[in-house]
């Protein structure tokens, strides 16, 4: 598998942020559509198996989440994908709160 992740900052630009900020809100999720090509996705997925890219492992069953798991990113491979990094929870409460940092 050759492809890569790109990282292009104007796909990030180009998202709804008010319509994911509306889900976040209702849902305290978000379906972002569009943010990878399917190539990138393969990718991403292949590299799941391949422990020595992670930094750690949550089993969601230990912590009384229901089933699956996810990884963390080692560092090195977190900074080459910060180009895809959606704005922080901070960024995302001044959506909410137009303009300001205190919850809604």
């Amino acid at each position: 598998m050759n492809a890569r992740v790109k990282g292009d900052p104007d796909r990030v630009a180009a998202l709804d942020w008010g319509h994911l900020a509306s889900e976040l809100d209702g849902q305290g999720s978000a379906l972002v559509e569009g943010l990878l090509e399917p190539d990138e996705c393969r990718f991403l997925a292949a590299l799941y198996s391949q422990d020595n890219r992670f930094r750690s492992r949550v089993v969601m069953s230990r912590h009384g989440f229901g089933r699956g798991e996810y990884k963390y990113f080692s560092y090195p491979s977190r900074r080459r994908l910060a180009s895809f990094e959606l704005p922080s929870t901070r960024g995302w409460r001044r959506l909410r709160t137009g303009g300001t940092n205190r919850s809604a």
